[in-house]
């Protein structure tokens, strides 16, 4: 996991951009809603504390007004304990209806308060050229899923001959998790910062509505100090050109706090991350460490006789071609693509200098 990047520059952009389609598509019916329930709950129903909290809610979120999408504090003034009650309260369980909704049909309100409702995510994701799920992503410029930096999630244009080439759609292979499944907590269903774009593999496959603890947003695992790792004697069979079978381990032995140690093997177990880094990035690896250490050295044997008598300019050619062969994966680690973790993290194993 790689924690997010949030250029101001590009993010000022996003913030103004989504706050307003809040503003105009969104909040006027928040506003509304928190209007009619307040009054309905002096009036006829004050007796019904789920109702009251929901409306509690609803409050703070219109007071907030079109800021309360792009918050970084997504529970506004909650304490952990409230969140809790909040998530209780809109939690749909199997497939029965959360106690919300069946506070709702029993007073005979109108779903179209509901939070899933208010705060309906398809409405972004169905949304135009002028703003919605794929242009959003476009200006996050993410390229590579946090969530297990293997896949790229790239930005393309789909090309409509009938349109300028300038004026073709923004489109995205990356899908957007909801941090906080939007199942538990509707009223997050649209905020900027519970928004992580990722792979298909990541969302659907491994996480799909299961819990992730580490929130990208803040830290990844260079700040959690995890380190990719592999068996010591693999890179004497690589060199060796023997066949080496080896298992990938993410090794989280520098993190002494049980309860961030916890938080991040559940992150890992439910993003799949450990079976998908296992054996799938093995022949990655033996060619990372062979073209490195024994590349150079097979190339300098076969340009031996041409400074059969030059020992100093063969000691340039030595060092100038290791930092040729050392570029391009310097420049992944750099950059941040796919795989730049491990590769970092099993050079430093091997403390081979990049």
């Amino acid at each position: 996991m790689i924690k997010i990047d949030v250029d101001e520059r590009k993010w000022k952009k996003i913030k103004e951009e989504h706050s307003e389609w809040y503003c105009k598509k969104i909040f006027p019916k928040v506003k509304k809603a928190f209007e009619e329930l307040k009054k309905l709950y002096e009036d006829k129903f004050s007796d019904y504390q789920e109702l009251e909290r929901y409306v509690e809610m609803l409050k703070k979120i219109v007071a907030e007004e079109k800021e309360f999408v792009i918050k970084e504090e997504l529970f506004l003034d909650y304490k952990i304990n409230e969140i809790e009650k909040l998530r209780n309260l809109m939690q749909k369980v199997g497939k029965k209806k959360s106690v919300l909704e069946v506070c709702f049909e029993k007073l005979n309100i109108s779903e179209e308060y509901l939070p899933n409702q208010l705060f309906c995510y398809e409405k972004l994701q169905n949304g135009n050229k002028d703003w919605g799920r794929h242009k959003l992503l476009s200006l996050m410029k993410i390229e590579v899923c946090p969530y297990c930096q293997r896949n790229y999630i790239s930005s393309y244009e789909e090309n409509n001959d009938n349109k300028p080439e300038e004026n073709n759609d923004k489109k995205t292979t990356a899908t957007l998790d909801h941090f906080y499944p939007k199942a538990d907590y509707p009223f997050l269903a649209l905020s900027l910062y519970n928004f992580i774009p990722s792979c298909y593999v990541c969302n659907t496959v491994f996480k799909n509505g299961k819990e992730v603890q580490i929130y990208p947003y803040e830290e990844g695992f260079d700040e959690l100090g995890v380190k990719f790792r592999i068996s010591g004697k693999v890179i004497n069979e690589i060199l060796g050109e023997k066949n080496s079978d080896f298992s990938v381990k993410i090794d989280c032995k520098n993190i002494e706090d049980k309860e961030k140690k916890d938080k991040v093997e559940n992150s890992i177990r439910n993003l799949g991350l450990d079976r998908v880094y296992k054996k799938s990035h093995n022949q990655y690896i033996q060619d990372l460490l062979y073209t490195i250490e024994k590349y150079p050295e097979n190339y300098l044997e076969a340009c031996g006789e041409m400074f059969e008598n030059d020992n100093n300019k063969k000691k340039q050619l030595e060092e100038y071609f290791k930092d040729i062969v050392k570029e391009p994966y310097r420049k992944r680690i750099e950059n941040g693509e796919p795989l730049a973790k491990l590769t970092k993290d099993i050079l430093e194993e091997f403390n081979i200098k990049i």
